[in-house]
C-alpha cells in the first residue's frame, strides 16, 4: 500500500491553492483617465489593492485608481516609516528603509501565497523612479509577477508644453534632482535635451544647477502636468511675482502711464554674452593656461572654455548682440525707457546663487546702452530694485528721480 498525503485536510488545499500574481501597475502622471485599458482591468479584478504613502496616510496613487476599485477589495497601506526627514534607526535612514521593504514585501507575500492576486500601485511608470522596484527585486522569483506599464511625467509634461523631448539623432538626459550641484551642473552642461526629476525640496539646487550651466532662461517647471486647471507650468527663471509687484507699485506712485511689452527671451542673449566674456578672458589672461592647477574651479572651467572657443562662435556671438540693441533702440524709439526687475527674485546671501544675477540685465548690458538700477519699496520678506534703460544717461537718471522722489513721499 501506499502511503496517504500527510497532514489535514485543510494543509492539503491549502497547498494544493495557486499561488497569486503580483501586478506593478503604472497609473500615469496622474489625470484618471491617462490610466491604461489593462491597468484598469487588473485594478477592478485585484484582490488586494497595495499602495505606498507617508504617514499623513493620503496617496496620489490610490486617488489616481480610486475610480476603478470595486469598494470590496483588502487594501494594504504601505507607510513610509520616513521620508527625508532623520530617523533614530540604528541603522540610520538606509536601515529604516531596508526594514521597511522587508516587512511590505512580507506583507505582500502573505496574500500571495493564499492565492490572491496583489495589485500594487505605481505613479507614472513602475520601473521609472518608482518604490514598486523595491518589492519587484524582492519578490519576484519566490512568485509569479507582471508590470503593466504607464505614462511617465515625463512625456506628460513634453504633452503639456507642446514640446518635443527629443527628434532624430538627439539624446535625452534624465537627471534626479538629489544628485549634488556639481554633477548636476555638469551633466546640464551636455548636448541635448534634459528633464530633472525628484525636485521636490531641492529646487533652489537645481535652480542653482541650471544658472551654472547656462540653461535656466530655457527650462521650464511643470507641475500636475496632467491636472487640467490645476497644472502649473513657468519659466523656471520667471520674476518672483512679488518683485514684480514691488516695481508696478512705484511705477504706479509716480503716475507713470505703462504699457506692458512681451518679455525678452534673454536665453540666447546670455549665451552670447557668455561667449564674448569667456573669448576675451582667455585673449587677455592666456598666460594663466600653465597655472590652471593653481586657480579656482570657476576661473579655471570659463578660462578653458574661453580657449576652446573660436572665430565662429565669437562672430555668432556678435551677431546676438547688434540684434539685442536693434531690439532696445527699437522699442526705445517708441517709448522713453524701458522698465523691468534688475534681479528675477531676491538678492541671494554673499557666497550662494538661486538663481542667475545678470539674467535681466544682460540685455542692457550686452547692447551697451545706459541702465539704472534703483531699490523700490517692497513687503518685509522680499528686497526689489527697478532697472530703468534708456537712450542716453539723461533720460534714464531723469526718471530714476522720478520714481525715488515717488516712493519716499
Amino acid at each position: 500500500m501506499a502511503p496517504g498525503p500527510s497532514g489535514s485536510p485543510e494543509e492539503r488545499g491549502a497547498e494544493a491553492k495557486e499561488a497569486g500574481t503580483l501586478y506593478g501597475v503604472g497609473l500615469g502622471p496622474g489625470d484618471p483617465e491617462l490610466v491604461t485599458v489593462k491597468a484598469v482591468r487588473l485594478i477592478g479584478a485585484a484582490d488586494v489593492i497595495a499602495y505606498h504613502c507617508a504617514r499623513h496616510g493620503r496617496s496620489v496613487a490610490r486617488s489616481i485608481a480610486a475610480p476603478y476599485l470595486r469598494g470590496d477589495q483588502v487594501e494594504e497601506q504601505l507607510v513610509y516609516p520616513v521620508t527625508t526627514e532623520t530617523t533614530g534607526h540604528p541603522g540610520g535612514y538606509d536601515g529604516a528603509m531596508e526594514e521597511f521593504y522587508a516587512r511590505c514585501a512580507a506583507r505582500l507575500t502573505a496574500h500571495l501565497a493564499q492565492g490572491r492576486d496583489v495589485v500594487l500601485l505605481a505613479e507614472g511608470d513602475p520601473l521609472f523612479y518608482s518604490s514598486y522596484m523595491h518589492m519587484h527585486k524582492r519578490i519576484d522569483g519566490q512568485f509569479r509577477t507582471e508590470i503593466v506599464p504607464g505614462i511617465t511625467s515625463v512625456s506628460a509634461a513634453s504633452a503639456a508644453l507642446a514640446m518635443p523631448l527629443v527628434e532624430g539623432d538627439d539624446v535625452l538626459t534624465v537627471l534626479p534632482g538629489t544628485l549634488p550641484r556639481a554633477e548636476l551642473t555638469s551633466r546640464l552642461r551636455r548636448p541635448g535635451a534634459a528633464v530633472i526629476m525628484k525636485i521636490g525640496r531641492s529646487y533652489e539646487k537645481v535652480r542653482a544647477a541650471l544658472t551654472d550651466s547656462g540653461r535656466l532662461e530655457q527650462a521650464r517647471y511643470v507641475e500636475r502636468a496632467s491636472a487640467g486647471d490645476r497644472q502649473v507650468i513657468e519659466r523656471a527663471g520667471d520674476v518672483d511675482p512679488a518683485i514684480d509687484a514691488a516695481v508696478d507699485q512705484a511705477l504706479r506712485a509716480a503716475g507713470i502711464e505703462v504699457t506692458a511689452l512681451p518679455p525678452l527671451d534673454v536665453g540666447e542673449m546670455l549665451a552670447a554674452a557668455g561667449v564674448l566674456i569667456d573669448s576675451e578672458g582667455f585673449r587677455v589672461n592666456a598666460y594663466l593656461m600653465q597655472y590652471l592647477k593653481q586657480l579656482s574651479p570657476h576661473v579655471r572651467r570659463n578660462l578653458e572654455r574661453g580657449a576652446r572657443l573660436g572665430r565662429g562662435d565669437r562672430a555668432a556671438a556678435e551677431r546676438i548682440r547688434a540684434a539685442a540693441r536693434d531690439t532696445l533702440e527699437s522699442l526705445l524709439a517708441d517709448f522713453p525707457v524701458l522698465v523691468l526687475p534688475t534681479l528675477a527674485g531676491t538678492p541671494p546671501l554673499l557666497g550662494s546663487r538661486g538663481f542667475s544675477l545678470t539674467a535681466l540685465t544682460v540685455p542692457a548690458n550686452l547692447a551697451g546702452l545706459p541702465a539704472l538700477s534703483l531699490p523700490v519699496p517692497s513687503s518685509a520678506d522680499v528686497i526689489a530694485s527697478m532697472q530703468v534703460i534708456g537712450a542716453s544717461e539723461e533720460q534714464v537718471v531723469a526718471f530714476g528721480r522720478v520714481i525715488e522722489d515717488a516712493v519716499r513721499g
